[in-house]
């Protein structure tokens, strides 16, 4: 997959607007994939709100998809914090993704190019995340 053209995306928010792959044409994907359960999913929400803020005003758009109802997620947001873009009840993202470990994260280039996929973060797939930022949004 990492190498790979996105063709289709389709994303629809807790709030329930949709984004497309043509709505963000141009624009840098970071895809975080977790569920409310998920220990370290939950774990690495901190690192990825700083990454969000970090990049905030560079020309990159952050998701974090799961399968979960808007329900639960709204409950799970009352006692942690993700600034990421939610999309709920998400199994279509996921299993075009072939998603079979949480957390996962994608990061995909403005060309639609899927340039890196980690599982499990841990400290290593976050560095090599930054450091493929850093090359696409220098200081």
């Amino acid at each position: 997959m990492i190498g790979s053209t996105l063709t289709e995306l389709s994303l629809t928010d807790m709030e329930g607007k949709t984004y497309t792959l043509e709505d963000l044409k141009g624009k840098a994907i970071f895809l975080n994939f977790w569920f409310t359960q998920c220990k370290p999913c939950i774990e690495e929400m901190p690192d990825l709100n700083k990454l969000k803020e970090k990049y905030k005003d560079q020309n990159i758009v952050f998701f974090a998809v799961t399968y979960n109802e808007k329900k639960l997620i709204t409950e799970f947001l009352k006692r942690t914090e993700l600034e990421l873009t939610i999309i709920p009840n998400d199994r279509k993202t996921i299993n075009q993704f072939h998603i079979n470990f949480y957390p996962t994260n994608i990061l995909i280039d403005p060309n639609g190019e899927v340039l890196f996929i980690n599982e499990l973060l841990g400290g290593n797939g976050l560095k090599e995340i930054k450091k493929l930022l850093n090359k696409m949004f220098p200081d």
